[in-house]
């Protein structure tokens, strides 16, 4: 797993750097976006901060990515915002359904468990300077 977080941040970073033209000072990235590795779920990205919440919604095998502008094309406000990408678990509607209709208490709960799972939660901070992201924290559940 410890190999799979620092594959993503460096993922992060690197685009980063490509697509924002950013530079590195110190433990700190400057960019115009932030991407995030593909999770191959469906995931939601929820952003909030200086009374801003976005949330969006990416297909299975869709690339999560963040622009800090609104639907007008106009910069979020500069401060610290937080972020939390978090996926969504597929979940075999037939099999629960059948469960349902047999009262297979013991079996839901397989299902339930299994789903929970499969949800993963990445989040951290960054703060918008003129525009532009600074990611300066991060963590993963």
């Amino acid at each position: 797993m410890l190999k799979r977080i620092s594959y993503f941040w460096v993922c992060v970073i690197v685009t980063m750097l490509l697509i924002g033209g950013g530079t590195m000072v110190q433990d700190e990235a400057v960019a115009s976006e932030l991407t995030f590795a593909a999770t191959g779920q469906p995931a939601t990205l929820t952003v909030a901060g200086e009374g801003v919440y976005v949330q969006i919604n990416f297909a299975a095998g869709e690339t999560p990515w963040f622009e800090p502008f609104d639907e007008n094309g106009n910069p979020f406000p500069d401060g610290n915002f937080k972020y939390e990408l978090r996926t969504i678990p597929e979940v075999d509607q037939a099999a629960v359904e059948e469960a349902y209709r047999n009262g297979d208490e013991e079996r839901l709960a397989q299902i339930r468990q299994a789903e929970r799972e499969q949800v993963r939660v990445q989040s951290g901070s960054f703060e918008v300077v003129g525009g532009g992201i600074v990611l300066y924290e991060k963590s993963r559940e």
